[in-house]
């Protein structure tokens, strides 16, 4: 019986003490995940393009920022050819193909796309095919865009008053083709009408007051949206430029009306492709031009870059202002710049 009493008391022990490993093991496997799981996401130093512009200068400066910074500080890395004069407009977008490791700039206005090839900095000057500026032809192309690893761009024909979408190649595809009066453009300056995507399948263009939606799935005659309504007391000046895709059906733009001092970041809410809404989300407390500007927006860091004049006409110097939009949007600061960094993007 004592035997017993000393086995039973032995296989007490060696249960409990099983007991105890496989709750150390479930627990340090518990709390390995539990701390993995806790860990913050960092968002990764990614480089902000942009390409400094000098009136009558023959070569312009390509530079690049890093996200990191808390202000951007652009370090040039090469002399680039440059397509413009300062007085054009339209040299407000820019994107980074990564298959091809090249930064795209379009100078709407004259019909100039610049590539620099950010592997050697070699740059290169390309005529936009589509492009016319003519008594008998008006067309402008501008708003490159990467969906699905396609590079697309946007056109308007003046003229004939027809948006379509153009390929890598600048091919027009015919069945973009769509009719949007000009008449119906309220705003300032059409040709600067920029893009955004939610890289999958869908490609919004913003100009003057419409946004002009495609899907690259099966690319056909686009959506365009009623006139997005302006504020109460606004000026026919007022325009909706530096298209910015945030998620969902959801996009940042700025409200800049002709003359007010105090532009204004928004959001777009395109659930109803037909009838955009509109919210305001900051007030910047300095007018952006609609001429000369760029933006970008990083998605990680939930950060809005705008660039412009300073003091809308401050010829020839420019400011760059980093937007914090994490929590409470707040602007974070703004670096004055000799001359206007365009053709804001972003290396990824």
């Amino acid at each position: 019986m004592k035997k017993n009493n000393q086995n039973g008391i032995f296989l007490l022990i060696n249960k409990k003490f099983t007991y105890l490993l496989a709750l150390i093991f479930a627990s340090t496997l518990f709390f390995s995940c539990d701390t993995d799981d806790e860990l913050p996401t960092s968002c990764p130093n990614v480089e902000i393009l942009g390409y400094n512009i000098e009136q009558g200068a023959l070569t312009g400066n390509f530079g690049t920022s890093l996200n990191s910074l808390s202000i951007p500080n652009f370090t040039v890395l090469t002399a680039v050819p440059q397509p413009v004069s300062f007085q054009s407009s339209g040299t407000n977008n820019a994107v980074f193909n990564p298959s091809t490791n090249e930064y795209v700039l379009v100078s709407a206005e004259r019909g100039l796309v610049t590539k620099v090839n950010t592997l050697t900095n070699v740059s290169t000057v390309i005529p936009i095919p589509a492009y016319s500026s003519t008594s008998v032809l008006y067309r402008v192309v501008n708003a490159p865009v990467i969906v699905g690893g396609n590079l697309y761009y946007g056109c308007y024909d003046f003229t004939n008053q027809l948006f379509s979408l153009l390929d890598s190649n600048f091919n027009i595809i015919p069945a973009s083709t769509t009719a949007i009066a000009q008449t119906t453009l309220e705003g300032y300056n059409s040709q600067t009408f920029t893009a955004a995507t939610n890289g999958i399948n869908t490609i919004y263009f913003l100009m003057g007051n419409r946004i002009i939606r495609y899907n690259t799935a099966t690319i056909g005659a686009a959506i365009v949206s009623a006139a997005i309504t302006p504020p109460t007391g606004s000026s026919i000046g007022l325009s909706y430029i530096s298209l910015e895709f945030k998620q969902g059906n959801t996009l940042y733009a700025m409200m800049e009306d002709a003359g007010v001092s105090n532009s204004k970041l928004v959001e777009l809410n395109v659930s109803n492709p037909l009838i955009i809404t509109k919210t305001d989300i900051l007030t910047l407390g300095f007018e952006v031009n609609p001429e000369f500007y760029s933006s970008v927006y990083d998605d990680c860091n939930k950060v809005f870059y705008v660039s412009t004049l300073q003091g809308i006409s401050g010829y020839p110097n420019g400011q760059i202002s980093k937007i914090d939009l994490s929590g409470t949007p707040t602007l974070v600061g703004t670096t004055l710049t000799t001359f206007v960094e365009l053709g804001l993007t972003l290396k990824e």
